[in-house]
């Protein structure tokens, strides 16, 4: 029989009696049990009773989700307040001790000393912060490598690495236009180029190409000939710069987008996009919003009027005429009304497949541990495995809203694998070091929650072993959820 632990935070505010508790736990089985000789006793809270004995607690309605703890049979529910940050982007991708970085995403904290940065393990201090912004710099000690970003224990890595790089390294944070054929004329914006033009060595994805002017933060220069699309690179003195996006080479008589203005605003406004090869036909001339469609109410060769259509959503802008196309720079939709965040709930608590219940009836998506689950946009969702669950709603014009309280589903029980057989964590309690032994292959993740449903901890490791640092965890109980390419392996973990 599966054991469904579901943990409501408010329960933490309301009672705060702590006690003693025996923690026998050494090593695990299938039934959820433990073996081995008794250890000292801890502090954990009163309401989760004595390790591997029945609760007895008092049964509180199922629809209040504010607070509390429920059990029926043997499933109890959680709820944590964090809600997952993501990185979308580094400027620039590349830089030097104390070189200021922007990091953009979503769901980061207002408050800068809220927002944890690291590059590549260094922490870094941020200077300023939005819930999509970072400012901050590489820090002394940094190299190549991710850049993560923690907000309320939960972690977010950027997709590319951060190229630490020797003072004095040019850095490249723009070029303008986009895209073109050979010949276009091409302006670079950066740090650290020479102001004598010669002294500047520019390539597009290794083809030299000439430079006409300079400064300390300008280069204009062409497209040459037989370049290809790829990355633009700026060396000066031996040292290179790299640019984060590719150049495209179009072939001749490509539209190519310089600008546009506005860069934001709602559906309907209008918008002036402004470039090269455009036709002067409006008629003509194909423009959309990240793949939405719009209507071109005039042009010239040079210039684009049109407006933001409907049910467009953050994006690039392109244009297309006579079959070729251009693309610029996102524009950012802002058309709609923030919609609420959504609440869960549970029901079916009597049964081993509670469901959850959003709060929004429309435009819901459902996530497991930070990750959308394919098809999962119904109002409700049937749980069938352990882990973090949250929903999202998006509603019309593509707003959306802040993701849901986490609800942790923890299976203390058999999850479909014998915890003898495929899993070894130890010492268990801890006082210093824990290990995670298996010997399953690929990929695994083990994700540590404590007492409250907060995630505290998420590594990955592709070895037989990995030694996670349990010192920075505070005395007490925690569970842990270790996915494998077989399925899911759970239990709880006593630190000392």
């Amino acid at each position: 029989m599966k054991r469904i632990l579901l943990l409501y935070l408010g329960i933490l505010l309301s009672w705060g009696a702590m006690a003693q508790v025996s923690s026998p736990l050494q090593s695990f089985n299938s039934a959820g049990g433990s073996t081995g000789t008794p250890h000292a006793s801890t502090t954990i809270p009163t309401h989760f009773g004595s390790i591997g004995q029945p609760m007895v607690i008092p049964r509180l309605s199922p629809s209040n989700s504010a607070a509390g703890i429920m059990v029926v049979s043997n499933v109890m529910f959680a709820t944590g307040t964090n809600v997952w940050p993501a990185i979308t982007s580094l400027a620039p991708a590349s830089g030097a001790i104390g070189a200021s970085v922007t990091i953009t995403g979503t769901n980061f904290s207002a408050t800068a000393a809220s927002n944890t940065v690291k590059f590549n393990g260094t922490v870094a201090t941020v200077t300023a912060s939005t819930a999509t912004s970072l400012t901050t710099s590489v820090p002394t000690g940094a190299t190549t490598g991710k850049i993560t970003v923690e907000v309320g224990g939960l972690m977010a890595t950027s997709a590319t690495d951060f190229t630490v790089v020797a003072p004095g390294t040019p850095t490249i944070t723009s070029f303008t236009p986009f895209n073109g054929p050979v010949g276009t004329s091409i302006t670079i914006t950066g740090t650290n180029f020479s102001a004598t033009a010669v002294s500047n060595a520019v390539k597009f994805n290794g083809t030299v190409a000439v430079v006409t002017a300079s400064t300390a933060t300008s280069i204009t220069t062409s497209v040459p000939a037989g370049a290809t699309t790829g990355k633009i690179t700026v060396d000066v003195g031996g040292l290179i710069g790299t640019s984060t996006t590719d150049f495209q080479v179009t072939v001749a008589n490509t539209p190519t987008i310089t600008s546009f203005t506005p860069t934001s605003g709602a559906i309907g406004t209008v918008v002036t996009i402004t470039g090269t090869n455009f036709s002067a036909t409006p008629a003509n001339n194909t423009v959309q919003f990240n793949g939405t469609s719009a209507t071109v109410t005039a042009s010239t060769t040079t210039s684009i009027t049109t407006t933001v259509p409907t049910g467009s959503t953050t994006g690039p802008v392109t244009v297309s005429v006579g079959g070729l196309t251009g693309t610029g720079l996102a524009f950012t939709i802002i058309s709609c009304a923030t919609p609420a965040k959504p609440v869960i709930t549970a029901s079916s608590l009597d049964t081993e497949t509670p469901i959850l219940t959003s709060s929004s009836n429309d435009g819901n998506k459902w996530f497991l541990n930070g990750s959308a689950i394919s098809s999962a946009t119904s109002k409700t969702y049937s749980v069938t495995s352990p882990g973090i669950y949250s929903v999202q709603v998006t509603v019309a014009g593509g707003c959306v809203s802040a993701m849901s309280d986490n609800f942790v589903i923890i299976i203390t029980g058999d999850s479909g694998l014998s915890m003898t057989d495929v899993l070894r964590v130890y010492p268990n309690p801890v006082e210093n070091k824990v290990v995670f032994e298996t010997a399953e292959k690929g990929m695994k993740t083990i994700r540590l929650i404590d007492s409250t449903g907060r995630l505290i901890e998420q590594v990955q490791f592709g070895a037989s072993s990995i030694e996670i640092d349990a010192t920075q965890f505070q005395s007490g109980m925690y569970y842990f959820i270790v996915t494998m390419e077989k399925g899911t392996a759970t239990g709880k973990l006593l630190k000392k």
